[in-house]
């Protein structure tokens, strides 16, 4: 839902969906001004308004009308194109796989895919100052969620291989037992 709106996405756009005052068991539904569908129905994420969405060419959001492209930095991976190290998206599993993931944490996109080299990647968008960064775990994801279950919302990782899951910290030291490496660069 976009606020009280309930909507329904295809691979090719996005629809609204209304109730049928004619009927208590049907609904109409009309198309929007969204001309981008979703790779799968995991490929979305709801929060700040609107919808995220996972494309063929692009990352997007939806208020329920025309949709922003927010993958521009990263648009040559929709390509076939390596960017800063990171393989391209491989499309030929997009379809029915669970791979290709949106999440919303806080003021932040989570994007997950699936490289050409068969690894999964986690590209991560800061909503509020509008920039790409990658992200690198110990383990290969399969999900990363946001748990609003709790007074104070936790945000977990699935272990594709481990069967585990984990709980992502700000102030962490390990990464499921690996000490976590870093290069910090000043201005000198």
């Amino acid at each position: 839902m976009i606020g009280a709106q309930p909507f329904c996405f295809s691979r090719e756009r996005l629809f609204a969906i209304y109730p049928n005052l004619g009927s208590d068991q049907e609904v109409s539904v009309t198309t929007t001004s969204c001309k981008r569908g979703v790779v799968s129905r995991w490929a979305i994420a709801v929060g700040f308004g609107g919808v995220f969405g996972v494309s063929k060419d692009a990352v997007f959001f939806t208020g329920g009308g025309a949709e922003d492209v927010i993958s521009q930095d990263i648009e040559p991976l929709f390509r076939g194109k390596t960017v800063n190290g990171y393989p391209p998206i491989d499309f030929s599993v997009l379809a029915d796989n669970r791979s290709t993931r949106l999440s919303i944490h806080q003021d932040t996109l989570y994007f997950m895919y699936p490289g050409t080299d068969g690894c999964r990647y986690v590209l991560v968008y800061s909503l509020l100052y509008k920039f790409w960064t990658p992200w690198r775990f110990g383990v290969s994801p399969s999900y990363l969620e946001s748990d609003m279950d709790t007074p104070i919302p936790s945000f977990l990782l699935g272990g594709e291989t481990t069967g585990k899951s984990y709980l992502i910290e700000n102030a962490a030291f390990s990464d499921d037992g690996v000490a976590i490496t870093c290069v910090a660069r000043n201005g000198t």
